[in-house]
């Protein structure tokens, strides 16, 4: 009698059991895969070179997200899947001051065997780019942001350093600044700051070493700089300076080439992040690695600065330094990575003429430089020219002034530079602004320097 009610109370507990395993699984069937966010936020406002980002709750099946990735207006890009993100790279920059919606459909399944059972997206914004400075011109000088069609009044101070900047970069995405700032010891350390300033991270403390040209890499996840270790007295000169990198994120940081005897300044990835180049001044050369094997390439070069980088990154545009008539004059090359070749780059007669370091446009069909004819005065004028020199025109022609510094914006319909008029007794560099079809510069600040365009 007794063991027959055990017998149904057991029966009992284990139907109950079985009934809450199926509610439990058909409640999962209904609330499916869980997508844990898409970057960039709802109605947010983003860079031109921004990625779109879709986060699982979960492992998912790859191939099962095929197709269901949608943007409005449609852009041409890359998808890329990572852990549990979903990753769209941009072909070409999102154009200013328009609006996108990203939207993934339903469809998706996790590894487990859910499906994502609802759609998912976002809307964003591309903001104008600003223009950032130093100012005043010469240190001790600080950071500084303004809109490029503001007055120059309208600069805000966007480092609070006490005059201590030496140098900076904007990542790609234009959401953080890395600086290198004079510390204490003076050593000099490298600092990250957000785009609208605000309260700077230390992200490498240099002590009594200078670490100073800081480059970011084009996905915004290392940074590349030069290190100069301490001179061997108080007041010495600093050591001769060695290409270091550093994780963004983490701060974690080493040399990049153990070799003490490689010397690397001025580093410059490829717009692909394939390759790192720094001038050696011990070779007196460029050196050029490529990031993923560690190979490199050495081009000779006795202007002791790094070039211009077509868009798709196997090319480069340098300076080099040639004698003519008794004469220097800055020449242009073009250095072919795949093919491993350098030639003259602009023609014909390439050596007549004194140029300054171009600047490839983005879509890649113009240099932007600075030229000198032969038999005119000190100063290098503003030319805009395809690669080969044809088209080539004068974008200024006061010969009060020299430019130099260019930076193309996103889409290469504006370029920011700096110009000094020659003439002028204690003439103070300026930071000047040229749009594309204008055949005129126009000024944004008097009296700054080290012009960068913040997406």
């Amino acid at each position: 009698m007794h063991s027959d009610r055990f017998d149904h109370f057991v029966w009992v507990l284990l139907a109950a059991l079985l009934a809450a395993i199926v509610a439990v699984v058909s409640i999962g069937d209904r609330v499916g895969a869980r997508v844990a966010g898409i970057v960039p936020a709802d109605g947010s406002q983003v860079g031109p070179f921004t990625k779109i980002e879709v986060a699982f709750g979960q492992p998912m099946v790859a191939a099962s997200l095929d197709g269901l990735l949608k943007l409005e207006p449609e852009l041409p890009g890359a998808t890329a899947w990572e852990m549990d993100t979903l990753r769209f790279t941009p072909q070409l920059p999102l154009v200013s001051g328009s609006s996108y919606q990203v939207r993934l459909l339903p469809g998706a399944r996790s590894v487990a065997g859910r499906m994502v059972l609802r759609a998912t997206s976002s809307s964003f914004t591309v903001r104008d780019s600003k223009v950032l400075y130093l100012s005043p011109a010469n240190p001790p000088h600080e950071i500084f942001s303004m809109d490029v069609g503001a007055d120059a009044s309208a600069g805000v101070q966007l480092t609070r350093t006490n005059g201590a900047i030496y140098d900076y970069a904007v990542a790609r995405d234009g959401g953080q600044v890395v600086y290198s700032a004079q510390n204490a010891r003076t050593g000099v350390d490298l600092w990250l700051i957000a785009r609208t300033g605000g309260t700077p991270r230390l992200l490498v403390g240099c002590e009594i070493d200078r670490c100073i040209a800081p480059e970011w890499a084009p996905d915004g996840r290392r940074i590349a700089y030069s290190r100069e270790n301490a001179g061997v007295a108080p007041g010495a000169a600093p050591g001769a300076p060695r290409l270091w990198t550093v994780d963004a994120e983490t701060g974690e940081t080493a040399a990049f080439n153990q070799d003490m005897q490689v010397l690397g300044f001025d580093a410059t990835w490829s717009p692909d992040g394939k390759r790192l180049m720094v001038y050696d001044g011990s070779e007196l050369a460029l050196r050029v690695y490529e990031v993923e094997s560690g190979r490199q390439q050495v081009v000779q070069t006795q202007m002791g600065m790094v070039g211009s980088w077509s868009p798709d990154g196997t090319r480069m545009v340098i300076t080099d330094l040639k004698l003519a008539q008794s004469q220097a004059l800055v020449t242009l090359h073009l250095i072919d990575f795949e093919r491993k070749d350098v030639s003259a780059a602009i023609g014909p007669e390439p050596e007549s003429n004194d140029y300054s370091t171009p600047a490839w446009s983005p879509a890649g069909d113009w240099l932007l430089t600075a030229k000198r004819l032969p038999g005119s005065g000190p100063n290098k004028q503003l030319w805009l020219m395809r690669l080969d020199g044809s088209e080539g025109r004068a974008l200024s022609s006061d010969n009060d002034y020299t430019y130099d510094g260019y930076r193309w914006d996103a889409w290469g319909t504006q370029a920011v530079m700096q110009r000094i008029a020659l003439r002028e007794a204690g003439a103070l560099p300026e930071v000047v602004v040229w749009t594309m079809g204008s055949s005129a510069v126009r000024l944004l600040v008097a009296d700054a320097s080290m012009a960068r365009w913040l997406p």
